[in-house]
Formats: structure tokens, sequence, C-alpha cells
């Protein structure tokens, strides 16, 4: 089995975990839940200017593989640009992101090239108003290096902040570096373990040490560091690692208390046994900290709920 993604490499340190007979009366960490009376935070890097693109028609790539399409960019509130590239063999989506600078509808992305939005008027455009010019130069887990580039500008699809929420998505919609991460099982066997740091290798040796076995296959997928988690009042969360890869998914609030959301794991592959496709996700705020709640049901010989938390703090 291919433990590909942050999530699914969870569940299997949760089912390690439950195995050892171990507990704890830890009370968490203190954070809040949905007080944001509490909460410290200042604007988002790029707040007001998130938006999404979406290219009326996939731009192929100019040099690198000839199945590399590229379908939609996002630039994020947190003063992201994640590039969103399609496999047209068998359509699956491949993500990169890089740091991005806003300026009179230029989008200069560092070390890869830009972005240009042009507004077209009706006369003179042919499939929509907004249009991009491209031209960009992508290294895509799966592809290796690509080139995308205009001669002419492309039409797209502009899509702006579709999501209510009010103060608590303007202190949502943001990067965040992980300070920690939190594995809490109640059922059949209680465990509650805090990791320091975003290095899930730390993790994987933490379980290691509490008698928890891995296949080799394993142990090599926790040799991933994450970077930063990226919320953008466009609908897409995005986890970004310190190797240049991405996982992207769309995401949308449950109801309208504004403290859940649902995330949808399918998008990255994740919906499994464990974890369903639409995961409900918990939003704790406190000072310039947010914890991200992830539910997860284990069924099996024995019976539990797990929380796998992200301990957030503002980049």
């Amino acid at each position: 089995m291919k433990l590909k993604n942050l999530f699914f490499t969870a569940i299997t340190l949760c089912v390690g975990f439950a195995a050892l007979s171990c507990g704890s009366d830890d009370d968490g960490d203190g954070v809040d839940t949905g007080n944001t009376n509490t909460v410290t935070l200042g604007d988002a890097k790029n707040a007001g200017g998130a938006v999404q693109f979406t290219l009326t028609t996939p731009l192929a790539a100019a040099t690198g593989s000839t199945e590399a399409e590229l379908t939609n960019v996002y630039i994020t509130d947190g003063g992201k640009a994640t590039f969103e590239v399609t496999d047209k063999k068998d359509g699956k989506k491949y993500y990169k992101t890089y740091d991005v600078t806003v300026k009179d509808g230029t989008y200069s992305i560092s070390g890869i090239g830009a972005l240009s939005k042009t507004t077209l008027s009706a006369k003179t455009r042919a499939e929509s108003k907004e249009h991009l010019t491209i031209n960009v130069i992508l290294n895509i887990a799966g592809f290796g290096q690509l080139t995308f580039r205009t001669d002419d500008p492309v039409g797209v699809i502009e899509k702006t902040n579709t999501l209510s929420g009010g103060t608590v998505l303007k202190y949502l919609a943001r990067t965040w570096k992980v300070q920690s991460v939190t594995i809490d099982l109640d059922g059949d066997v209680k465990v509650f373990k805090t990791i320091t740091g975003n290095n899930l290798a730390s993790v994987r040796d933490e379980a290691i040490r509490q008698g928890v076995s891995f296949t080799e296959e394993e142990k090599a997928a926790f040799n991933r560091v994450i970077d930063n988690i990226d919320i953008s009042t466009t609908g897409i969360f995005t986890i970004n690692y310190t190797n240049g890869n991405s996982d992207a998914a769309d995401w949308r609030w449950i109801g309208n208390l504004y403290d859940q959301f649902k995330i949808n794991l399918k998008e990255l592959g994740m919906g499994n046994k464990y974890l369903a496709d639409d995961a409900t996700v918990k939003v704790e705020f406190k000072d310039k900290r947010c914890n991200l709640a992830f539910a997860v049901k284990i069924t099996g010989n024995q019976k539990y709920d797990a929380t796998f938390t992200l301990n957030l703090i503002a980049q």
C-alpha cells in the first residue's frame, strides 16, 4: 500500500497507536473553541486579493510532457500562487505552490515567471472577458519541468470570494505554519499524543518508540516535512511540503456557525475505509493560533473515534 499523503499517513499512525494499551488525562492545549474574541491576527498578506483563474481551454505545456495541461491558477489570501496541472491521460491533478507578489494586474511568481491579467472589451473577447498572459516554468512531481507560455492572452473564468464567514473567514484565510500534530483516540482504548514540529519523520519515530510497527514503505512515507497550510476565501485548501510538492482540495463551511468545514479528501486521493470522502474539520482559534481537528472513525477489531489535529500558528 502506498501512503501518498499526510492524512493517510496519520491514520496509519492512529491504527498503530490503537494497538497500544496506553492512555492520558491530557486536557489539550487550551485553544478556545469558536471564540474569536481572543484572536490577535491582522490582515493576511494578500487580504482581499484572492482569485481563482480557470482556463476556458486547458493550456498545453510548451516544453516538457505533452500530456500536461494547465487548468487552474489560484492566487490566495496568504500570498501564494497554486498551479493545477492535469494529466490528459487519466485526469489526475497535480499541484505546485509558490510565493506571489501582486501589483497592477501582474502576478509575479517567485523564481518562475509571471501572469498578467487583461480585461478585453466585448467587441474583442472571444471566450470570456478576463484573459491571462502566462509565462511560467513549473517543476511538477510526475512530470518534471514544464513551460507554460502564451503568445496572446488566453480566456479565463475569474472567481473571487464565494464563501461567507465574516471575521472567522478573515482569520482563517491565510498561510499557517504547523507547530505540532496531535493524535487523540477515544473508544476501546484511549490515546493522546502530541508531537512537536512539522516533520512527519518525528511522528514516525515517536510511534516506533511506542512500539508501533511499520513496513519499509510506510516508514518512507513519513519522510516529508510540512512547509505550510494555505487556506483561501475562494475555497481551496492547500498543504505545501518543503520538497516543493503540494496537495490541494476544495473546502466549504458546515452550517452558519463557521466553526466547522468539510474538505473533499477524494480530490486528494484520500478517500478510504477510514476517511470519508468528505471529512469534517473543526476550527479553533486563540491569539495567533488555529487548530484544525479532522474527525475520523476507525473500525476493525476495535472501534475508535479519532481526531487528528494540526496545531497551527499564523505565518
